[in-house]
This record gives structure tokens, C-alpha cells and sequence, in this order.
């Protein structure tokens, strides 16, 4: 017969004769879970003998190892039904050196069940670096029964500080006394931010509650006094990043680090976006980018939620090949790009190791026109958008200018020899409007006169985005108002003009359109190098405001200028100068006047070729005289 005791670590010996206690063979001895060894099973590895004579009873306490191994083994030594005893005839002898026959397992006749609670022996280690504490327990403990609620660290054995742990991870060492737990990333990142708790040994405590884990027998843990750790490993490495995402849309950098880190210690600065894994010297302008600035309102932790200022984020979307998928965004850091909370500073990542991407959302966000202003004296025009623009994708017949909101077609304006300059890639576009263009909105007398009657209205077509994003379309129901407007204070100039003799006509022509109500005849001066001048006194012209503006010269103007010798009687003598109050603009600005010491030469002379006629006679019979009067000057 034979029995045990979990509980004393007793194992008795009944043997049918008196056998020689001194060689009992503890090795030999395997307690299986039933009649077949190749069952579950353990086999003893040493004891103390407690028998001290031989004697039919032989007495031993297990070794502590055994106990506990014995103790974890489920469905095993629990009850009658699973402990059964297997040995050989070398377990031990008789008196006569007979040795011991096996006649089979044998069932116990009394098992002592555990009832002993296993307790926390030490507090070996708590180890920030690798984040794991290391626990020894009286005897094995089962450890997928752990309640994390029950567990907590503390700054004193009475309280103080005190953390509760969230969740973990237990594992086993090198044996199912020895445990190591596993600390949860917002359990560290909780503990790091304590002010005394675990900044020494002497203020790290551990303390485990009732039923904060059992043994293999369903006995509980019960709480007792916490206790200090042993040996205290500080954090001394410095933080990594392990990945980021890139949100394009909200304008926004996820970064989440192995560890936790200071986020008042970023510095954007140190941030660089690539195109791809590069050599330091690979890196460019197109195919990569350090941030300039941005902020962070993130509390310390293990993940920054980054907010790129206006100028990074219009840079980043500047560059085609750059952060459109995960396969092209890639970040390198400096060192100093951040701090954990013991101020070591963060791995440094090569632009050769750079990380990539874990999710990239691109830009899907339509730009828009935010404003735009109008220069009608340069005649340019700047539009401003809301983000980067591709200039190549430009269609200025999209472009369209209007004096109010809801007005009519006909008073509109759409650009067409627009000339277009700036950067490829960029917010800013300057339209320098062509002639045709900046005259037809100078011959407007409700459009583009003052900054309350200038508006614009776009499709959707006007242009895009890096990304292909057409800009969002304006409508003629909400136009967009200038921001800036210069009115036109360019006075008009006489380019050229020319005189037809032959039908009496002045052909005026101007840079600009000129507003011919304006149109001040008496201001007109013909003369030549010999110092002759006609001033012309009348005539009429049209009514069609316009750059050209064609003047009859009355009879009277025309035969009197005939009279005068070398006078408009060919290219050579004919010049023209006027005061600033011949014309005027659109926009009221008087025309620059031509001075006689500098008079503009005719550009084209048609000679008079009509022939005179008699157009009548009067026959003075008292005074003997006849009276001829022709057509013009004879």
C-alpha cells in the first residue's frame, strides 16, 4: 500500500515485510494518472528520507521540485482515480537483499488533496526597458487564472501611488514558480507618468489580492503585505518609430512609437517624407521633404497625432511622386526629432532605413478659389487657391468675369488669349490678360469699374489638383468677389494715325479703348517741320466707343488746311499733337498728350485725287467781274 500528502509532501511505503530503508531508490518511483504508463506521468527526482530504521513503513518528504511538479501537473495526483504508483524491483530490498516484487500499479489508500494557497515569495524585477516584472511564487501557479484587477503596483507596502493593472501577459520561466509578466503599452505608459511610483526601489511595491490567481488545485492566492521589488531596471533606450500613417485629407501624420515619448520634445523639424528608401546623397527637392513646423496636441504616449502647418502640407502635395500610396511615403528622423519622458532621445532612422507607410489616404479634397485680385492697370489677374494646383491643367476659357451675382450672360467675360505664368506646382497663378481680353473688359461700363461690381464664377474644369482633383466650381448664384482691386489710372496713348486727304477723313488710333463722348476735335493740331499749324475747329466721328476712332473733317477744316503751303501735302509734312483733353478712357483717365516740339508723324497720307469742279458762277456786270466758286481750294 502507499499514500500521499500534497499538502505535507508526505509519501508513505507499506511494504508486506521489513525492508531496508537506506536503500530506497527515489528515482524509481513514478506516479502516473492511470494503470497505463505511457499516460501522464512523473517521475520522482530525489526526497528526504524521514524513516530512520527499517522497518515494513518507509516514510520520505518530496523534494520541493517534485512537490511542485506533481502540484501542476493536471488531472494528476487530484483524486483516487488518476494517482497510481509504478516502480521496479529496484525501489528497494528486503533484509536478506531480496529485491521488491512488482505486482502492478497501485491505486493510493489515502491522498492528502492541496489546500495550501500559493503566496508571492518575491518581487524579483521590474524592467522598463523590456517591460516585464518578474514574480516567484511558493509553488506553481496556474496561470491562465490571473485577475489583473487584483494586481497592482504601489509606492509604498501600504499605498501611496497606485497602478491597476489593465491586462498583461504571464508567462512561465524556468519553472511554473517562476513568472514573468508582460505589461500592457497603456499600463507602462500610466506607470511612466507617476510622479514617485517605480522611480526607485524604494518606491516599487507589488501587491496581489485574494483570488488574484490560483494554484493547479483551485487554491487562491490570499492577499498579504505587498512587497518591494528587488531590482529596478530604469528606461535607458531611447524611443523608435515603428509606424506612421499619412492622411492627406485631414492634413494629418500618425506616428506610433515602440515606447513612450515626450510629445512636448517634437521637433517637426527633423521629419523628413521620401519618395522611396535613399542614400542621403539621392535625396532631392522632388523626391523628398523635411517639414518646416506643425503641432501636436497629444498627451505623452506611444502614438503623436501630428498637424502639419499650411506650408508642409502644400509642399507635400506639390510633389507628384510623393505620398500618393504606401508604396511611394516613406520617414526618416534625426535623433532629436523627439524625446521618451526620461528625455533619451529617439532612434535616429537613416534615409537608407527609412520607414514605410503603414495606410496613406490620399487627397480626395476638390481645391478651391479662395480669392483672387485684379490689377485692370497691368491687367493681371492672381488667383489663390486653397492648396497646390497643377498649372499644366489649366483651361482659362473657364474663367469667367461678372458684375453681379445672377446677371446675365451677356454682361460676362470669359478669358481666351490669357497669357499664364507661375510655378508648375503651386497655389498661386498670375493670368496677365491679353489686349483683346483687357479691352473688352476696359469697354465694359458696368464690369471690373470698382471692387463692387467685380466678381468671378469657374467650373470645375478650370484646373486640378496634383492629386487629379478638379477645383470646386463657383456659380454665377454665389460669385466670388475680388479681394483687390487697382482700377484702371493708365492714361490712353495715341499709337498712330492717318489722314486721308482724298475723303477728308483723321483715322485715330489708340492703345486702349477710348470713350468717344469724350472726344475733344479742337484739341487736334496739324502741323509740319516748317513750324505751320492748322487747328482743327470741327467735324464728326462715330459713337461706338472703341481703340479706333475715325474723325470727317469739315469742309471748312479741310479747305483751309489746302490753303496751307507744305502742309498735309504728303507723308512728310503731315504731323499731328494734342492736349490731354482730346480723349479719354472708359475709366475717365485723360490721354497722353503729344506736344508740338515732339509731334507724331502720319502713319498713312492718301493725297487728295479728286479733281475741282465749278459748282458754280456769278456774272457782276456792274463791277465787270465774273465770281467762280469750286468744289475745295483752287
Amino acid at each position: 500500500a502507499w499514500d500521499i500528502d500534497l499538502n505535507t509532501g508526505i509519501l508513505s511505503l507499506t511494504f508486506d515485510e521489513t525492508v531496508q530503508f537506506r536503500e530506497l531508490m527515489f528515482s524509481d518511483i513514478t506516479i502516473g494518472s492511470n494503470p497505463f504508463p505511457t499516460q501522464t506521468n512523473y517521475t520522482l527526482t530525489g526526497g528526504n528520507l524521514l524513516s530512520t530504521e527499517n522497518l515494513p513503513i518507509l516514510q520520505f518528504s518530496l523534494s520541493i521540485n517534485d512537490l511542485n511538479q506533481l502540484k501542476s501537473i493536471d488531472q494528476l495526483a487530484s483524486s483516487l482515480n488518476n494517482t497510481f504508483l509504478f516502480f521496479s524491483s529496484n525501489l528497494t530490498k528486503d533484509m536478506n537483499e531480496n529485491p521488491v516484487n512488482f505486482s502492478g500499479p497501485l491505486s493510493p489508500t489515502r491522498i492528502g488533496i492541496d489546500l495550501t494557497p500559493p503566496r508571492l515569495s518575491s518581487f524579483l524585477e521590474l524592467d522598463f526597458n523590456t517591460r516585464v516584472i518578474h514574480l516567484i511564487f511558493t509553488e506553481p501557479v496556474d496561470i491562465f487564472t490571473v485577475n489583473f484587477s487584483k494586481i497592482q503596483l504601489q509606492e509604498t507596502n501600504i499605498g501611496g501611488e497606485v497602478l491597476l493593472f489593465s491586462g498583461g501577459t504571464f508567462q512561465y520561466l524556468s519553472d511554473l514558480m517562476n513568472v514573468e509578466f508582460d505589461i500592457l503599452p497603456q499600463d507602462i505608459l500610466k506607470l511612466k507618468l507617476f510622479s514617485t511610483l517605480g522611480k526607485s526601489i524604494d518606491s516599487t511595491y507589488i501587491f496581489f489580492g485574494d483570488n488574484a490567481v490560483s494554484d493547479f488545485s483551485n487554491n487562491y492566492i490570499v492577499s498579504s503585505a505587498a512587497l518591494q521589488v528587488n531590482s529596478l531596471v530604469q528606461d535607458d533606450i531611447g524611443p523608435s518609430l515603428i509606424s506612421f500613417n499619412l492622411d492627406l485629407n485631414r492634413e494629418l501624420l500618425y506616428m506610433i512609437f515602440d515606447d513612450v515619448v515626450n510629445s512636448t520634445t517634437l521637433d517637426p523639424t527633423k521629419i523628413t517624407f521620401q519618395q522611396s528608401k535613399f542614400d542621403l546623397l539621392q535625396l532631392n527637392s522632388t523626391n523628398s521633404y523635411s517639414l518646416t513646423g506643425g503641432y501636436t496636441d497629444s498627451p505623452p504616449g506611444f502614438v503623436i497625432d501630428f498637424v502639419f502647418n499650411f506650408i508642409d502640407i502644400n509642399e507635400l502635395k506639390s510633389r507628384p511622386s510623393l505620398g500618393n500610396d504606401v508604396n511611394d511615403t516613406f520617414v526618416s528622423i534625426t535623433a532629436s526629432a523627439i524625446d521618451d519622458l526620461n528625455y533619451i532621445n529617439a532612434f535616429a532612422i537613416p534615409p537608407i532605413e527609412a520607414v514605410q507607410s503603414t495606410v496613406v489616404h490620399p487627397d480626395i479634397t476638390q481645391p478651391q478659389l479662395v480669392n483672387f485680385t485684379f490689377n485692370l492697370n497691368s491687367g493681371i489677374i492672381i488667383l489663390t487657391f486653397s492648396e497646390v494646383i497643377y498649372l499644366s491643367t489649366l483651361d482659362i476659357t473657364q474663367f469667367t468675369l461678372v458684375p453681379f451675382p445672377d446677371s446675365n450672360q451677356m454682361f460676362h467675360i470669359s478669358l481666351s488669349g490669357t497669357v499664364v505664368f507661375g510655378m508648375l506646382y503651386s497655389r498661386i497663378l498670375y493670368l496677365e490678360l491679353s489686349e483683346i481680353d483687357l479691352n473688352e473688359v476696359k469697354y465694359s461700363e458696368i464690369l471690373a469699374t470698382t471692387i463692387s461690381d467685380t466678381f468671378c464664377i469657374i467650373s470645375s474644369s478650370l484646373i486640378f489638383d496634383v492629386s487629379g482633383n478638379s477645383v470646386s466650381p463657383i456659380y454665377i448664384q454665389n460669385p466670388l468677389s475680388v479681394s483687390s482691386f487697382i482700377t484702371d489710372t493708365t492714361s490712353p496713348d495715341l499709337i498712330s494715325f492717318s489722314l486721308d486727304m482724298n475723303q477728308g477723313t483723321l483715322f485715330l488710333k489708340f492703345d486702349e479703348i477710348v470713350n468717344v463722348s469724350t472726344f475733344n476735335s479742337s484739341q487736334i493740331f496739324l502741323s509740319n517741320s516748317n513750324g505751320n499749324v492748322y487747328s482743327i475747329t470741327e467735324g464728326l466721328h462715330g459713337f461706338e466707343n472703341s481703340k479706333d476712332v475715325l474723325f470727317n473733317i469739315s469742309k471748312v477744316d479741310l479747305d483751309n488746311i489746302k490753303q496751307i503751303v507744305d502742309l498735309a501735302t504728303n507723308e512728310d509734312d503731315t504731323f499731328i499733337y494734342f492736349s490731354s483733353s482730346l480723349i479719354s478712357d472708359m475709366n475717365g483717365n485723360s490721354i497722353s498728350s503729344i506736344s508740338h516740339e515732339n509731334p507724331l508723324k502720319v502713319l498713312r497720307y492718301t493725297p487728295d485725287q479728286t479733281s475741282p469742279f465749278l459748282v458754280n458762277f456769278i456774272a457782276d456786270l456792274n463791277n465787270s467781274k465774273i465770281i467762280f466758286s469750286f468744289s475745295e481750294t483752287v
